[in-house]
């Protein structure tokens, strides 16, 4: 299995196209031509396009990382900019963000060892079985995939 790595110099739409000369070079011009059969294996251009994919994806989750570190430092202003990159519309409110966070630097033996103490109050907690079964299950049918809420509350849809 031999493995493509991206050249830096051509980014991938040239390779596309240089894929797609190629194609016409050989005589198949046919933009339907479906007589290929499917191997399983990608084409160069799809090999590419995979990768430029993967590092799309990459930048969009190290933005979405950069937006929640800088809301939660408060740079609200500094966020902006990214927000509307990634097509955010709404953000939660300032007060979601103002909460106290305790880095590893900064954190106190004592309060490692008396858990009941002062780092009780930072520490996100979770209940198993909180929410009775029939609350549980009706939500699970409000919020189904699915259901009108979504469109009647103007979401968009995959």
């Amino acid at each position: 299995a031999a493995k493509l790595e991206k050249a830096p110099s051509a980014g991938a739409s040239e390779k596309a196209d240089s894929g797609a000369t190629r194609k016409y070079a050989h005589g198949n011009t046919d933009e339907n031509d479906e007589t290929e059969e499917d191997s399983g294996e990608l084409t160069e251009i799809e090999q590419i396009l995979e990768i430029e994919a993967e590092e799309l994806s990459a930048a969009t989750k190290a933005q979405e990382i950069l937006i929640l570190l800088l809301l939660q430092q408060g740079k609200f202003d500094a966020s902006y900019p990214h927000l509307v990159r990634q097509n955010f519309k709404w953000r939660l409110s300032k007060e979601v963000f103002n909460y106290p966070v305790a880095s590893e630097t900064n954190i106190s033996s004592q309060v490692l060892k008396n858990t009941a103490g002062a780092a009780e109050n930072t520490i996100c907690k979770a209940f198993d079985q909180f929410v009775a079964p029939s609350v549980v299950a009706h939500l699970q049918h409000v919020f189904r995939p699915d259901s009108p809420y979504w469109s009647e509350h103007n979401y968009d849809t995959v």
